[in-house]
């Protein structure tokens, strides 16, 4: 489990914690199998319906929560929408926009990270049922 953290996230931090999250996943994740764990045993359990939907829109593949409401191997984006809620950057509840994904991506420049935010940007834009001063363009290279 994470400790809460304040906002102004370290890339270092970011990627240890997503790391500490994700490890109970890690044989899950080489086999593809689910990881037998709720997202609150796996430390996601501030994540919603909807960020399951987007994470796992972002990664390909279901990795939210199965039938028995186990998850599947957990990508770092879980991992980094957990600690933005944790963080207080993210309400209970707050729906995830194009701004805040492109602010994580910034925090976190990781090349498999921006693929997944650039996948989960894509799905919003997709889904997007109003677009009302949104801007174009919203997949970003965020590669120094």
């Amino acid at each position: 489990m994470i400790d809460s953290i304040g906002p102004g996230l370290s890339a270092s931090f970011l990627t240890n914690s997503a790391a500490s999250i994700s490890s109970a996943s890690a044989k899950a994740t080489a086999s593809g199998q689910q990881t037998g764990e709720t997202p609150a045993q796996a430390g996601l359990g501030d994540l919603t319906a909807a960020d399951w939907k987007l994470v796992s829109a972002a990664a390909g593949k279901n990795v939210g929560p199965d039938a028995s409401g186990h998850i599947g191997p957990v990508p770092l984006l879980a991992a980094a929408i957990q600690l933005e809620r944790q963080g207080g950057n993210l309400s209970a509840g707050q729906e995830l926009t194009v701004g805040d994904l492109q602010q994580m991506g910034a925090n976190q420049p990781a090349k498999g990270y921006v693929e997944q935010i650039n996948n989960a940007i894509s799905y919003l834009e997709e889904n997007a049922q109003t677009s009302v001063g949104s801007s174009a363009g919203r997949a970003v290279n965020f590669a120094a």
